[in-house]
């Protein structure tokens, strides 16, 4: 049997404000990654804004969780700088590819800062460095974190404890063969 399905075209917004940017706790300025506890609780990274923001279910006011609810960026823990994406555990800790900081960060829930898994805050192209952490992605069996590194066209693989990266794909610069 092949269902037949129908998409009611009538959406809801359930985070931001239609048609306009901004910074107060119900506006976003440039979301671009989510991720959803099974109650329903969004979080959206606001890439403008450098911040994560929370949306319990039902509520259209976020709660900034991650970086500064005023949108200030600097390279310090408590701080992003255009957040990416976004990873949650179980528990609802953070992990974030935080843009133009070059790193990735674990965030626990409820805490005023985060703490590095990836990169040193500086781009570049060592085994340690990042240049635009676009994605995050984890491995729960293996506790490995992979990063896209934008710039450096490669995806990195980070073990807990080590900001010392290894190459899971790609290489630095762009490339056709099957290594690249």
């Amino acid at each position: 049997v092949n269902p037949v399905l129908r998409w009611n075209a009538s959406g809801i917004t359930v985070a931001g404000v239609t048609g306009m940017s901004g910074i107060n706790a119900s506006q976003l300025n440039n979301p671009w990654g989510l991720a959803l506890t099974y109650d329903g609780t969004l979080y959206v990274t606001d890439c403008y804004n450098n911040r994560v923001q929370q949306f319990v279910s039902g509520s259209t006011v976020g709660t900034t969780v991650a970086g500064h609810s005023n949108g200030l960026s600097n390279s310090m823990l408590n701080s992003l700088f255009f957040p990416s994406k976004i990873v949650l555990d179980s528990n609802e800790n953070l992990y974030i590819a935080d843009g133009f900081n070059n790193r990735g960060l674990y965030w626990t829930k409820g805490s005023n800062s985060g703490v590095l898994i990836a990169g040193t805050g500086v781009s570049g192209s060592t085994l340690d460095q990042l240049n635009f952490t676009y994605d995050i992605a984890r491995n729960w069996n293996s506790d490995i974190t992979y990063l896209a590194d934008y710039y450096n066209n490669r995806v990195m693989g980070y073990r807990s404890g080590n900001t010392t990266g290894f190459v899971i794909a790609g290489d630095n610069g762009a490339g056709g063969n099957y290594t690249q």
